[in-house]
């Protein structure tokens, strides 16, 4: 059985893929599928998302996503999944328009949880 995956985890696969994705152009809903670290591995994730992968692993719902702050809510949370609501970056990939930007939001807003986890550590670590 598989270690479930942690928070770090999912935000260090979801900037790794994205990065990808930017780099290479791909605006279209698949693009996740091309990532190289996808390769081989369909069922890696579930629906080719490390946030979805977490998600399914803690037994939660879309309202706890880590990637969940990337949107603005339209209406409640607990029904407005990344692919139906009109801020999230994921939509445009859902509907074959996606764009280095789009993907460069996910990007950053990873490597901004990652900073937030290493500087809560090295707090942890000062105690």
């Amino acid at each position: 059985m598989r270690k479930p995956m942690t928070k770090k985890e999912c935000y260090q696969i979801c900037a790794q893929m994205w990065r990808w994705i930017a780099k290479t152009g791909a605006a279209h809903s698949s693009a996740k599928w091309d990532w190289p670290g996808m390769k081989g591995h369909s069922s890696k994730y579930a629906y080719g998302c490390a946030a979805c992968e977490w998600i399914q692993q803690h037994a939660a719902e879309c309202s706890h996503c880590p990637l969940l702050k990337l949107w603005t809510s339209d209406g409640d949370w607990t029904i407005t999944p990344c692919i139906s609501s009109i801020t999230s970056p994921y939509r445009s990939f859902h509907m074959d328009q996606g764009t280095k930007e789009d993907a460069m939001r996910i990007v950053k807003f990873c490597e901004k949880k990652l900073r937030e986890i290493k500087k809560g550590q090295s707090r942890e670590e000062k105690r």
